[in-house]
């Protein structure tokens, strides 16, 4: 797709028949912008949610990033001389509270976290990229977690309200008019939603996105140094998590999206489960477990997605290796638990590679109904 040197007069301009004003042009060239990036956002999601590849690579598109969220809700009324000269590319900072301002900047880091998780695979160059790609990767969330850091400021010491000199302040008096105590009140979540998914993406940098190859460990994976930037991140993004509920009791902020980062950020914690009976009962991965269960128990009723099975195993398995190990009898429930060769036990019945109810295969995707998801 193609952006630059479309002009106000030219043929690709004129959207009217010549006949809209030059705001007018504006208006509409910059809903172009906003439905090619929310593609690109959905894009780089659903590659996550199953396992695929982008298919808008970096490089292969010249789209200028959106306009400020402030400057486009004004855009009807604004001096015209505010706005700025475009800039091709996605945004690379996150710079406030609208979804592109926070949410594109944060698809973009995905986007480069999936290329790198299929380079992996690639039989000549997989290696050959694995450090360098790790740490530039790496620089790119810790730069998103500062601009996390910076907005927290903002919003914990608000400085003064000036005269209207800044068109892309998020406090502007056009742009959310009365709309401005939901925008208020947006602010702590888009942090907390946004510091979760940068603690998920550490953990898909590092880790196996496949829980049954993760759990088996036959590579000894878990004496690694990634094990342990998995793990370290995994409580971190817990910690996020009970935030979020305390902020969003029912999940309800991005519905549609939160589920796959939760579940990406929970499949290491089954590793945590799966060793207590051998390493004994332990307070602190009990307390994660609970705030994972609890979100879970929430999104089966709020995130109408194709991962709540996924969701339910990890909490009755969860429920029960917890619980096994804090009764003397040894006995554990037959509802849920997970064997060592990746099969799945549910309410009694086995369940293995190719049932058609539902199994997670060893390539990380899922059957249920019959219906392979790739």
């Amino acid at each position: 797709m193609e952006d630059d040197g479309m002009k106000a007069g030219s043929i690709s301009g004129q959207l009217y028949n010549g006949q809209t004003s030059h705001r007018g042009w504006l208006i509409v060239k910059e809903e172009r912008r906003r439905l090619f990036w929310l593609v690109y956002c959905l894009d780089r999601h659903l590659a996550l949610s199953f396992n695929g590849t982008v298919n808008f690579p970096e490089g292969t598109f010249r789209v200028a990033a959106p306009l400020p969220e402030a400057l486009w809700q004004s855009l009807e009324n604004i001096d015209l001389n505010f706005i700025p000269a475009a800039h091709l590319g996605p945004p690379t900072k996150i710079t406030g509270y609208g979804f592109f301002e926070y949410f594109l900047p944060l698809a973009t880091v995905l986007g480069h976290i999936i290329d790198f998780h299929h380079m992996q695979n690639h039989p000549l160059l997989g290696q050959s990229v694995f450090p360098k790609a790790i740490h530039q990767i790496e620089t790119l969330i810790s730069q998103r977690e500062q601009d996390l850091v910076e907005l927290k400021d903002d919003l914990e010491n608000p400085l003064p309200t000036q005269p209207v000199l800044d068109p892309f302040s998020i406090t502007h008096p056009l742009s959310y008019g009365s709309n401005a105590a939901v925008m208020d009140s947006k602010k702590p979540l888009v942090i907390a939603y946004s510091s979760h998914m940068l603690h998920v993406f550490y953990i898909l940098l590092h880790g196996k996105w496949d829980p049954i190859s993760m759990i088996e460990d036959k590579d000894d994976w878990i004496m690694s140094d990634s094990f342990q930037a998995c793990a370290s991140h995994a409580l971190s993004a817990t910690a996020a998590v009970h935030q979020i509920l305390t902020l969003d009791p029912e999940l309800n902020f991005m519905p549609y999206l939160f589920g796959i980062y939760l579940l990406q950020g929970s499949f290491i914690l089954l590793l945590f489960v799966d060793r207590m009976p051998e390493l004994g009962f332990n307070k602190s991965v009990e307390e994660v477990c609970e705030t994972i269960i609890r979100a879970h128990e929430v999104s089966v009723v709020t995130l109408d997605t194709t991962f709540q099975v996924y969701r339910y195993v990890f909490s009755t398995l969860a429920y029960n290796k917890t619980h096994k190990c804090r009764k003397t009898s040894g006995k554990s429930s037959d509802r849920c638990c997970m064997t060592r060769n990746g099969q799945i036990l549910i309410s009694g019945r086995r369940i293995k590679h190719g049932d058609e109810k539902f199994c997670l295969s060893t390539d990380g995707r899922a059957l249920r109904m019959g219906w392979r998801i790739k």
